[in-house]
């Protein structure tokens, strides 16, 4: 499949949150400095659900907390809370997941109507297998996550490979500039490129047992695995030219395909755009895992 137009047309449209956004807007080592500033915001957050996990040990999360807090009015502070996180912003998790989990052009070039299909697809089968079997969505759920974890692995370790051929490549101004062409970027950007960001780190916690002497150590090293994986992968982004991640090379809004594309050709790149799939497909189950409860 040969390079055509319409890869111009798609990336012209990526707007400030999606991952060709953030770097045509940031830079890659100022898109570096977010995802830091991104993991440390989620560690000092997730450390708060630990101890209210600790302290209040009953099953149901905010809902639960929120009413041994606020007990007068009966459950009313609980479950408006419930009710805005449903119906508001957990939908947003999946519609993130959904749009990485569209196949780029580097595996199928598809329509409108065939995405959607596709995205509903996702949803219904998801939903399905957890309704169908409790410990079989655990097992899809963890095999999803390893893979994701691989994938993330397998991108830095390319991305340190190339770090000494980067350097030296006079096209590649990444290392040398924190903003492209020394543009100021506006509070604007900043936000619209940090909230993606949070949600990247949502539902980085599985389940365990002992959870009052597990979830501490549990919670600190999944965060802080996640975070070493994401800078490790941005790092293996910064390896590419700025122009070539908003040009013509990042045809869809999976930037790992164009990536690949530039180290190892097309075949790499469509192998790793399909890994990248999976892991979105992964990340759409934790979230709908996570929100049901």
């Amino acid at each position: 499949m040969s390079r055509n137009n319409n890869s111009n047309n798609d990336d012209s449209e990526a707007s400030d949150t999606s991952t060709i956004g953030r770097t045509r807007v940031l830079g890659s080592l100022s898109a570096l400095v977010l995802w830091t500033v991104g993991g440390i915001t989620a560690l000092f957050g997730s450390l708060v659900y630990t101890e209210l996990g600790s302290s209040i040990p009953d099953g149901g999360g905010e809902t639960v907390y929120l009413q041994k807090a606020y007990p007068r009015p009966k459950a009313l502070f609980s479950y408006m809370f419930s009710l805005i996180i449903i119906v508001i912003i957990r939908n947003e998790s999946p519609l993130c997941d959904i749009d990485y989990l569209h196949p780029n052009k580097f595996i199928v070039d598809w329509n409108f109507w065939q995405l959607r299909l596709w995205s509903l697809s996702a949803v219904i089968l998801v939903t399905f297998y957890h309704i169908l079997s409790n410990k079989w969505a655990n097992h899809i759920n963890q095999t999803l996550t390893i893979i994701k974890m691989s994938t993330l692995i397998v991108i830095f370790i390319i991305g340190i490979a190339e770090i000494p051929q980067s350097i030296n490549n006079e096209l590649n101004t990444n290392w040398k500039n924190m903003f492209p062409n020394n543009a100021i970027v506006n509070v604007n950007s900043l936000t619209a490129a940090f909230i993606p960001i949070l949600f990247a780190y949502d539902d980085s916690l599985d389940e365990f047992y002992n959870p009052q002497e597990q979830l501490k150590k549990s919670n600190s090293i999944s965060v802080l695995v996640v975070t070493v994986l994401y800078l490790g992968v941005n790092i293996a982004y910064t390896n590419i030219p700025l122009s070539n991640i908003t040009g013509s090379y990042a045809p869809s809004e999976i930037l790992a395909g164009g990536f690949a594309f530039q180290i190892g050709g097309f075949r790499l790149a469509r192998t790793l755009s399909f890994f990248i799939c999976l892991s979105a497909f992964g990340a759409l189950a934790a979230n709908i895992c996570a929100g049901s409860r």
